[in-house]
C-alpha cells in the first residue's frame, strides 16, 4: 500500500498491489468519499515486491504514478499523472536496465520544484541486477539525465537502495548495494558523479533509509544488511562525516520489503534514528547533533522505547 496526501488539494491518493498482481489507484476527496478508481495494471511480475509508487509534485500538486505493466522480459516502465480532476492516458518509456521485469519502483519528490527522482530495480539475480535512476521534470522523464547506477546490484529481492535531496543545494544523494559494497552517487546539475564506495560489507545490503535536513545539506543514512547488522552514517553535504557509531550485529531481520530502520530530523540541529533489536518488542534509538556529535559511540548502547 502507498498513501500520499496532497498539500495543494483536499485529497489523498492510495495505491494498492494485491496477490492477483493488480495495481489499483483511488482518491479520497474533499467530500470524504472514495472515487476515481483506476486499475493501472493487472500484470505486475511478482506481488511479493512493490513494482509501483506514487509521488506528489511539490509546486503543482499533481500526482505521478509509475508502475510495471507486464511480466515479460523488457525494460519498459509505465506512468500516468493525476491533476485533481482526471488521470492522464497511460504513457511509457524505456529505462537503462537489462530486459528484465521490474521488481521495485520508488519515487522521491523534490521540495520547491516539480522534480521527482525515479528509481527502478529489475528482477535479475543477486550480483547481476540493475538499478536505474532518472528525473521527472514535471512534464516528462528526462532520460538523457538517467543513469544505470549499477549492473551488479547486491539483491533484487529487497529494497536496498534509497535517494534523498539535499535541503539547500538541491543536489541528490543515491545510496545502494553494489555487490558487497555500499556505494553512493551524487546527482548535480542534471548529471551523476561516478560511484564512490562508502564501505565494504561483510553481508549484502538489504535495506536503507535516509532523512534530509531541510535547513542544510545534511542527510542521515541508516542501513541493515543480510546478516542483520545495522550501521549509520551522516552525509555533510560533500562527504560522509567521520567517526560514526560502531554497528549493532544482533538486530531484528527485515521482511521482504520492510526495513526495520529509519530516521527523521527532530529539528534543524538534531536527527533521530531507530531500529528494532533482535526478538524484542521495542525500538532502539539514538540521535545525531550538528556539527558531528552522536549520542552513542556504539549502536549496542542505544536507548530503547517502552513496550
Amino acid at each position: 500500500v502507498v498513501t500520499k496526501a496532497n498539500h495543494e488539494r483536499d485529497e489523498i491518493m492510495i495505491g494498492t498491489e494485491d496477490k492477483r498482481n493488480d495495481i489499483n489507484i483511488q482518491i479520497f476527496n474533499s467530500s470524504k468519499q472514495w472515487g476515481n478508481l483506476l486499475e493501472a495494471s493487472t500484470t505486475i511480475p511478482n506481488s511479493a515486491y512493490r513494482a509501483f509508487d506514487i509521488a506528489i509534485e511539490d509546486l503543482s500538486g499533481d500526482a505521478l504514478i509509475v508502475y510495471e505493466n507486464g511480466t515479460g522480459a523488457d525494460n519498459v516502465i509505465y506512468y500516468r499523472t493525476w491533476n485533481g480532476t482526471a488521470y492522464s492516458s497511460e504513457q511509457s518509456f524505456t529505462t537503462g536496465t537489462a530486459n528484465s521485469a521490474a521488481n521495485w519502483i520508488a519515487l522521491y519528490s523534490h521540495l520547491g520544484t516539480d522534480e521527482i527522482m525515479l528509481l527502478v530495480h529489475d528482477s535479475e539475480a543477486a550480483g547481476s541486477g540493475d538499478l536505474y535512476a532518472v528525473p521527472w521534470n514535471g512534464t516528462d522523464f528526462e532520460t538523457s539525465k538517467g543513469v544505470l547506477a549499477t549492473s551488479t546490484s547486491s539483491t533484487s529481492t529487497a529494497p536496498h537502495f534509497y535517494f534523498a535531496w539535499e535541503g539547500l543545494s538541491g543536489e541528490g544523494l543515491l545510496i545502494y548495494g553494489n555487490s558487497t559494497n555500499i556505494d553512493r552517487r551524487i546527482y548535480t546539475s542534471g548529471s551523476w558523479t561516478a560511484p564512490v564506495t562508502i564501505t565494504t560489507l561483510e553481508n549484502t545490503l538489504k535495506g536503507t533509509r535516509m532523512c534530509s535536513d531541510l535547513t542544510s545539506d545534511y542527510i542521515g543514512i541508516i542501513w541493515q544488511d543480510s546478516g542483520s547488522d545495522v550501521n549509520v552514517r551522516m552525509w555533510g553535504g560533500s562527504s560522509i562525516l567521520a567517526s560514526p557509531p560502531t554497528e549493532d550485529t544482533t538486530t531484528e531481520a527485515q521482511g521482504t520489503n520492510n526495513p526495520n530502520v529509519d530516521c527523521a530530523w527532530f529539528n534543524s540541529s538534531t536527527a533521530l534514528f531507530g531500529f528494532v533489536d533482535n526478538d524484542l518488542l521495542f525500538m532502539d534509538y539514538f540521535t545525531f547533533s550538528k556539527a558531528n556529535t552522536w549520542s552513542v559511540s556504539t549502536l549496542t548502547s542505544a536507548l530503547n522505547t517502552v513496550t
